[in-house]
């Protein structure tokens, strides 16, 4: 069962997001941008808790600007839906609204990371994807 590390590197991945970002925005990116791949590694790859930290660092290193753009194009959806709430009048159908989106933002931002995941690993390593597959038999 991979639930309590891959909650502990959840938590782990937000503090040092929320740590980065309270040190001026700059130190956040670094840290959402190196850490990205924390929760697809916890998942597909048998690691401790800080050996999937230095799994993610890895991984990401040289494709780190890729890597930031598709961060912010996974923040990107909840973003926008968020300022569009303004504009619905009914607050609950407002609150309707965030909550489905907010859940499709999560899949949505699941699914970057898992192909990014799968995509850094095939460069770097030249590993195929059906053996990644395995993971879920």
């Amino acid at each position: 069962m991979r639930a309590l590390p891959l909650a502990l590197s959840n938590l782990g991945v937000l503090c040092l997001f929320i740590v980065g970002f309270l040190l001026l925005f700059v130190p956040g990116f670094i840290a959402l941008t190196r850490y990205y791949l924390v929760l697809p590694a916890c998942m597909a790859e048998d690691l401790g808790h800080k050996a999937i930290f230095a799994r993610s660092a890895q991984l990401t290193e040289g494709a780190r600007w890729r890597v930031f753009a598709l961060a912010l194009f996974g923040l990107l959806p909840p973003i926008l839906v968020d300022a569009g709430l303004q504009w619905i009048p009914d607050e609950r159908a407002a609150l309707v609204v965030h909550d489905l989106a907010g859940s499709l933002a999560g899949a949505y931002s699941a699914v970057i990371g898992g192909l990014a995941y799968l995509e850094l690993r095939r460069l770097k390593e030249g590993t195929d994807n059906d053996k990644l597959a395995r993971v879920f038999d």
